[in-house]
């Protein structure tokens, strides 16, 4: 699904209630999205797929994130 491939997530509302649950859960998780970046000490600019797997220390979190990235080309 590509909203698991870009680190989203999907909704499927089925009637109005629905929709505001939604819409909660969306305003909840922009409060808590945090950015991560990071350049490997042996950086090639070669225009490969790199994987990225986050796996949180506490395990009563969740993180969810693009499965990986296209290095630019320079």
């Amino acid at each position: 699904m590509l909203t698991e491939a870009t680190g989203g997530r999907a909704f499927f509302p089925v009637k109005m209630d629905d929709v505001t649950k939604a819409f909660m859960d969306i305003q909840g998780e922009l409060r808590s999205q945090y950015s991560v970046s990071y350049r490997p000490d042996h950086f090639e600019a070669n225009g490969q797929f790199r994987a990225i797997r986050i796996v949180p220390v506490n395990k009563n979190l969740h993180a969810r994130a693009k499965k990986g990235y296209y290095v630019p080309r320079q």
